[in-house]
């Protein structure tokens, strides 16, 4: 598995347009009903991602 910038460095894509990155995953976090209970979440991966390829200097 490759990194992130030898992914970039591979690839021509510049400017590159994230739509989604990351995956679900299984989150504990309190309901409407101010019970705790399992929530289908959308990890934190996509801001992590976009953040880091910002920092690189992509338009992301």
């Amino acid at each position: 598995m490759g990194t992130i910038e030898a992914a970039l460095r591979d690839n021509a894509y510049s400017p590159i347009d994230i739509l989604t990155v990351g995956e679900a995953m299984l989150e504990f976090a309190a309901s409407d009903r101010g019970r705790e209970g399992w929530q289908l979440r959308v990890g934190g991966d996509t801001i992590n991602v976009a953040t880091y390829l910002a920092r690189l200097g992509w338009n992301v």
